[in-house]
This record gives C-alpha cells, sequence and structure tokens, in this order.
C-alpha cells in the first residue's frame, strides 16, 4: 500500500465516521473520537504497512541481473552482471574490476555449458 493509498483509506475512513456522526445526536465529542480513531487507524496503517512500502521500492530500484558473455579482464562489471569463466557461471555480487572465483565480489552459480 503506497502512502497515496494510506491517505484515501483514511479519507474513506473519516467520510464514514463523518456520516455515522451526522445520523447520531452529539455534538464535540463525537467528532473528537472519530479524529482520536483515524489517526489511530492511519498510524497503524502506516507502522504496518510503510517497512513493506519501503523493501519494495527498494527491491524494484535494484539492478537485474544480465548476462554479459564471457569474462573480460578489462572491463568494469556491476552488481547483477553474469559472467562465464572457466567453465562456471558466475554473478558479480558488487562493481568491481575482479575476476570471478579468486574474491568475494562473485559468486558462482552454475557450470556454464
Amino acid at each position: 500500500m503506497t502512502p497515496a493509498q494510506v491517505e484515501k483509506l483514511v479519507a474513506v475512513l473519516s467520510a464514514e465516521i463523518d456520516r455515522r456522526i451526522a445520523s447520531t445526536p452529539g455534538g464535540a465529542a463525537p467528532v473528537a473520537l472519530a479524529d482520536a480513531v483515524v489517526e489511530s487507524i492511519k498510524t497503524y496503517i502506516v507502522k504496518c504497512v510503510g517497512p513493506v512500502v519501503q523493501r519494495v521500492q527498494a527491491l524494484e530500484a535494484r539492478r537485474s541481473m544480465s548476462y554479459e558473455g564471457s569474462f573480460d579482464p578489462g572491463r568494469p562489471y556491476r552488481e547483477g552482471d553474469c559472467v562465464q569463466r572457466s567453465g562456471g557461471l558466475y554473478v558479480c555480487l558488487a562493481d568491481t574490476h575482479d575476476t570471478p572465483g579468486d574474491t568475494s565480489s562473485w559468486r558462482r552459480i552454475g557450470h556454464a555449458k
């Protein structure tokens, strides 16, 4: 749920509470209660959904894997690049100029054919 969706939900809840207050005899006390309920719900939703939204945004911002063919020692590689070298298939874990298999910047993920 995005922040905009949370705001929409809060608006819907507020409208429903306003409708109920209008149909119930009373005054400021029900309005104050309704405001408190809306704020409580909003705080709860943001608390529960906020970390999920941040995680999804971080995942969407990550670069996906990209097959780059045979390893070329003369070029830099970025996180997510995949290369073949010495019969192995490697994924780059961090931007590097290092050779796959020689550093922690690469992880072997399979056998190349």
